[in-house]
């Protein structure tokens, strides 16, 4: 998401209406004199217990997992891909707290070291958030994530790096580079985003802009003609929108995104036609809720630039549960 996937919430309020019984008239004559008739109470009745069960309870946990199965060719080397990215956040009033960890498994193919199997885990994500501006059906949530450099691979390492490496690089692809700096190794992020949701009716739509400040964080000797930048940074645009088809029980969307360099962690300085600084994707998406579970399915088609012309593309499935 987020990847900041969104989720809807309808409140069915019942209503009981007790007939209140009326005084019976007759014309027979009552036994009862007003002396006979018992006096009111001068003490009034105790109001109605209150339920505090809810009260405070202004948290919520999540956990998930979100499973991407991409392919396509880096250069001349092939993938295919399976991209695992667990994920737990703890939600308290309008503040969010959060991690990220991925791990991939990838077969590779490629020229130089022939075809393996590896498995690697990327770099671990801890973010927080806060909704900074709520009115009627709109919030603005601001963000903030720091991504610390666990995740192995060296481009330009020994055998096993370059390798893992590799395996790095192709679940940033299969995902349409909607999460560089999870795999980007041995690089430290700060990634600040801003948004903009609007829930109304059955529609939920939402915008968010992120930069990716990149620093290098590790020693890296790559070859003359490949300038390794001491700091990176890139522009993610994202949008999303979303209806509800199923009365809070499925949905139906497209998400959209363009990634853009501003300034490449790498420059490669060579002959022939630079790579694109710039990635366009598109997700269409269907989510499906059974109680605290949502279940999502989605095709990540990446257009035109590096991944494009690679004929990159993702299945993804995803759960996560609420408890």
């Amino acid at each position: 998401m987020t990847s900041r996937s969104a989720s809807i919430s309808c409140i069915l309020a019942l209503s009981l209406f007790t007939p209140i019984p009326g005084f019976a008239q007759s014309d027979e004559l009552s036994d009862t004199t007003p002396e006979d008739e018992p006096a009111p109470s001068a003490t009034p009745s105790a109001p109605p217990e209150q339920d505090t069960a809810s009260v405070g309870d202004a948290f919520t946990w999540k956990a998930g997992l979100d499973l991407v199965l991409g392919s396509g060719e880096i250069g001349p080397s092939s993938f295919s891909a399976r991209s695992l990215l667990f994920g737990a956040a703890y939600h308290d009033t309008d503040s969010t707290f959060a991690l990220r960890i991925p791990f991939t498994s990838a077969t590779v193919d490629s020229p130089a070291l022939g075809s393996s199997t590896q498995s690697v885990f990327g770099n671990l994500e801890l973010s927080a958030a806060r909704v900074i501006s709520s009115s009627g059906h709109v919030q603005v949530p601001l963000q903030l994530a720091v991504v610390f450099p666990v995740g192995s691979g060296d481009p330009w390492g020994n055998d096993a790096a370059v390798r893992y490496a590799e395996v790095q690089q192709s679940a940033a692809w299969s995902r349409g580079a909607d999460d560089n700096p999870l795999y980007l190794a041995k690089h430290f992020s700060v990634v600040p985003s801003l948004a903009i949701e609007i829930e109304k009716g059955k529609i939920e739509l939402q915008a968010r802009q992120a930069v990716e400040i990149v620093l290098r964080a590790g020693a890296l000797k790559p070859p003359a003609y490949v300038t390794s930048n001491m700091v990176g940074v890139g522009s993610l645009t994202a949008l999303s929108g979303f209806a509800n088809v199923v009365q809070d029980r499925a949905w139906l969307g497209l998400r959209a995104w363009i990634h853009h360099d501003l300034r490449p962690s790498y420059e490669i300085d060579q002959p022939g036609e630079a790579p694109s600084h710039s990635q366009l994707a598109f997700e269409p998406q269907a989510r499906g809720k059974l109680g605290h579970v949502v279940a999502t399915v989605g095709y990540i088609l990446p257009v035109g630039g590096e991944l494009g012309d690679a004929s990159v593309h993702g299945i993804r499935l995803a759960a996560s549960a609420r408890f």
